[in-house]
């Protein structure tokens, strides 16, 4: 059971009998005005289901490549050919060592024969 509050509680919550200064009166009023701005324009986006653009996104600048290069394109593409062949030859490389390591470590863990 809730305990009732006394008629003096409510009376001190009341505030003070003087009213609020002038200035006080008129931030509220601003702020109300803008808070009520702000709520009317996102109820109306929200009706006519406007969503802001998006910022484009570029993933990729392969179209910037070929001007930026010039002629010298053809000595890229070929730069890059060999890189992806040497990437290549790591990945396998590290792919057997890998390998390597796991038969030499299954053949230490295993019990001798005996």
């Amino acid at each position: 059971m809730v305990a009732a509050r006394p008629r003096a509680y409510f009376a001190s919550l009341a505030g003070p009998s003087q009213p609020p200064a002038a200035w006080r009166q008129r931030v509220h009023a601003a702020r109300r005005r803008a808070l009520l701005v702000i709520r009317v324009m996102v109820l109306l986006m929200a009706e006519a289901k406007i969503k802001s653009a998006p910022v484009p996104r570029l993933d990729k600048f392969d179209f910037a490549i070929y001007s930026t290069l010039g002629a010298d394109w053809h000595r890229v593409a070929d730069e890059q050919q060999r890189y992806m062949t040497l990437r290549d030859q790591v990945e396998q490389a590290a792919v057997a060592l890998q390998d390597a390591i796991y038969a030499a470590t299954v053949q230490m863990e295993r019990p001798s024969p005996g």
